[in-house]
């Protein structure tokens, strides 16, 4: 099996996610990182907060719900 998953940028995702999860308030999120002239998946997290405040991976949103993609990406601030 060959991955493109680049682990400092997975890292780098995860804690950034986990970061605008909890300012935020937010249940759940997930973040992909592609690269684009290749189309490799770069990075990939997913989190959803447990009833004690603790988020972990549980499902993978990004490939698990089919849902209407958002009208414009924009950077996480």
């Amino acid at each position: 099996m060959h991955t493109t998953i680049d682990i400092n940028l997975q890292d780098v995702a995860d804690a950034a996610l986990e970061a605008q999860l909890r300012k935020h308030g937010a249940h759940h999120g997930c973040v992909v990182v592609m690269e684009v002239a290749t189309g490799y998946i770069k990075a990939i997290s997913n989190l959803t907060r447990r009833g004690d405040s603790v988020y972990v991976e549980d499902l993978n949103y990004a490939v698990g719900l089919a849902c209407e993609p958002a009208p414009r990406s924009r950077p996480l601030r």
